[in-house]
């Protein structure tokens, strides 16, 4: 696929984005109208399917949703204010995401409440205090700054998604940053737990326990009564909601899914939960879940409200229950590639796009001969299949066109094979896939999960993630020979995302540390081991690992400074001085992902995520539900 002509003047991602936003207003019209459904959601854990019964309607009457912010540019995270007249959200300025706020009964622009340039995001009101919490994707940690205006002041170090308990006395949030202002598939797993704070910045204490309930633990909100709060979790890509009890720890299981799900609020009685999923591709909507009596999770959801063209990610309802907000974000991703000179890797060119339209490209990577590319897409909201194309990004084809989720390609040395993960058996597993068309076969020896998966240069072994329970990741190497698993990266230390040195006696990996920086660093491949990551360099910001040159002496990554992603490579002795800024992007939020060389050295190719999202409102002629803070 060819890069489609530009105005003069302007850059691929300025007529991409006005396109975007076309489709957006046109997808998102006020004639896509709320339904009112009777289908009740059968969450069948056990099979990890999905089914659909009629059931008896709902009391309630939706008006027609109207959008409240986000044409011209994303807006995000709405929460109404205590009195129920204004609307918080985060909207994306010239300098990052910012917290502003409207009234909802006045026409005209918002006022911001932050302009710090600090990517601001997730408030949260206090019902009393005047407060407003919220996320700083760039500073991290916790913040509030008061309603009526002011400056803004730490209340923790770390954390995300706050949410003020409904007597405004405790603060709960997620540990560690929000990977919401970028596309979360390859974001490193880590630890993640329930805290509160107080609204002065004091009593803080962790309220859940790592690998208790397994995986993260996201999304906090609070039940009426203030003294349990529902949260997700999330192991082995299967999401549950929980409640644990803020006096003593004790844990429910609400309810178990095999579809994402996000924005957890309860109804005023404590008797059941809202939550936003998908309700199939390019659709979504809000479902009920009763909190069953004696700690019974429960087994059916009711779809309350449907979008039919998109899917509402984050739920706000008024405290008299009347007019339920949501915004509904999408992200567009696409395949660009400079050139370099191949003797220095110095950059010869501008990045130009290979791929357009509404897809979202990613994982690319070079055939052996560098004349393909094989990267995986997904369309209209569905789950991602491997494609491969020419390495100019012309005559792109699907190789696979499976419900399930397909991605991760790396190609075998030969070429004429693709390795890939699929979650087709309900656990991502390892396939080998044909070129020419024969049918994808599971990988001799493969057992258990391996995301990330990465063939060796010998095609004898993969490298792929490993999942601890304490929340951590780590690395692994399966030998296709013998089919026996090893690690290779110690306990106790997050490593992700690997890549092969051309030699396969080095793996580079994506670590984090302990302060909560990220960088890129080498682990050696070898029988002695697990072995210590060995940094190559930290960034202050995000950072994301890609591969390696074709002599080994090089290493790409991406690093986010100041909400502002480019490419990078570092000289695999670790001398900081020898690196080098491949690409000069300007616009914030706009993540660049997995960069890699291709094998004559001449190309770096990479993507490119573009956000889009709205805010919107509609109001019920009967309501059950209050926010959950």
């Amino acid at each position: 696929m060819t890069p489609t002509p530009t105005r003069p003047g302007r850059t691929p991602h300025d007529d991409a984005t006005a396109r975007r936003r076309s489709l957006l207003w046109g997808s998102l019209s006020l004639g896509a109208v709320l339904l009112i459904l009777a289908g009740v959601l059968v969450f069948d854990a056990s099979r990890g399917k999905e089914k659909r019964r009629l059931g008896p309607p709902r009391k309630r009457s939706w008006e027609t949703p109207a959008r409240l912010t986000g044409l011209q540019r994303p807006e995000l995270f709405p929460a109404f204010t205590p009195d129920g007249r204004s609307l918080l959200f985060s909207a994306e300025t010239e300098t990052g995401y910012e917290i502003a706020i409207r009234a909802l009964s006045e026409a005209g622009p918002e006022r911001l409440l932050t302009s710090d340039g600090q990517q601001n995001i997730q408030p949260s009101p206090s019902p009393k205090e005047g407060l407003v919490a919220y996320h700083s994707a760039s500073r991290g940690g916790i913040w509030a700054v008061p309603l009526a205006g002011g400056a803004p002041r730490q209340l923790s170090a770390t954390g995300s998604a706050p949410r003020f308990s409904p007597d405004g006395s405790l603060i709960a949030f997620q540990s560690g940053p929000s990977p919401v202002l970028e596309d979360p598939s390859r974001e490193l797993p880590e630890e993640a737990t329930i805290w509160v704070v107080r609204p002065d910045g004091t009593g803080l204490r962790r309220v859940t326990q790592p690998g208790s309930p397994p995986g993260a633990h996201s999304a906090p909100a609070w039940l009426p009564r203030g003294g349990e709060i529902v949260f997700l979790s999330s192991a082995k890509g299967k999401p549950v909601i929980w409640s644990v009890s803020l006096s003593d720890g004790r844990l429910r299981k609400i309810l178990a899914s095999s579809t994402a799900i996000s924005s957890p609020i309860a109804a005023p009685d404590g008797s059941e939960v809202l939550f936003a999923s998908a309700a199939g591709p390019g659709k979504g909507g809000i479902f009920s879940v009763p909190i069953a009596p004696e700690g019974r999770p429960a087994t059916l959801a009711s779809e309350v409200l449907s979008l039919p063209s998109s899917r509402p990610r984050h739920i706000a309802v008024s405290p008299d229950g009347s007019r339920v907000a949501f915004d509904t974000s999408s992200t567009f991703s696409h395949l660009h590639a400079i050139e370099i000179t191949p003797k220095d890797a110095w950059p010869a060119s501008e990045p130009r796009a290979l791929t357009n339209g509404e897809v979202f490209d990613t994982t690319p990577a070079f055939s052996p001969d560098g004349a393909h590319l094989a990267f995986s897409r997904s369309e209209a909201g569905g789950a991602p299949d491997i494609w491969v194309a020419s390495a100019s990004g012309s005559d792109p084809r699907a190789l696979t066109t499976s419900p399930a989720r397909d991605s991760d390609p790396s190609w075998f040395p030969s070429g004429a094979k693709i390795l890939f993960t699929s979650d087709r058996s309900g656990s991502v597993r390892p396939l080998a896939l044909r070129i020419e068309g024969e049918d994808e076969k599971p990988l001799k020896g493969a057992r258990g999960e391996t995301p990330a998966a990465r063939i060796s240069p010998d095609g004898n072994a993969i490298a792929f993630n490993v999942q601890r329970l304490d929340g951590t990741s780590g690395v692994a190497l399966l030998d296709l020979l013998d089919g026996q698993t090893r690690p290779l990266t110690v306990p106790g230390e997050s490593a992700g995302s690997p890549e092969w040195s051309p030699n396969g006696r080095w793996l580079s990996v994506q670590v984090r540390l302990d302060d909560g920086r990220t960088g890129v660093g080498l682990v050696p491949v070898d029988t002695t081991g697990p072995h210590p990551v060995r940094v190559l360099t930290v960034e202050k910001g995000r950072c994301g690992n890609g591969g390696f040159s074709s002599d080994g002496s090089k290493v790409l990554f991406t690093s986010e400074r100041d909400g502002v992603w480019n490419v990078f490579w570092i000289s695999t002795d670790g001398d900081e001085k020898s690196r080098l800024q491949l690409t000069r992007f300007s616009r914030k939020n706009r993540p660049v992902r997995h960069p890699r060389f291709s094998p004559g050295g001449k190309t770096v190719i990479f993507d490119v995520a573009e956000p889009a999202g709205s805010v919107w409102i509609t109001s019920s002629s009967r309501a059950r539900v209050v926010p959950g803070s």
